[in-house]
């Protein structure tokens, strides 16, 4: 249970969520449990790494690019919510 417990830890997550899994009568599976919070931030680290990994084997005018998609993503994402 230990290295259980140790692992968890590095891995950002719980002990019962590593053993168990997500459907487990153990942990809670509602969006706001602390485990599943865990798990979101865990995934969101994971997937910020990536991006970070694969934006610096972009070129220079590839970057770019994708900066002018994001930003146009992002205005029509405001728009929508604005109305």
């Amino acid at each position: 249970m230990e290295k259980v417990q140790l692992l968890a830890k590095m891995l950002g997550t719980s002990a019962e969520w590593l053993r168990w899994g997500e459907s487990s009568d153990i942990t809670t599976t509602t969006p706001n449990s602390q485990i599943d919070i865990q798990h979101n931030k865990l995934i969101n680290k994971q997937l910020a790494e990536s991006v970070l990994h694969d934006w610096s084997l972009l070129n220079h005018n590839n970057q770019q690019l994708i900066l002018m998609i994001l930003d146009t993503l992002l205005k029509q994402q405001k728009n929508r919510e604005l109305i």
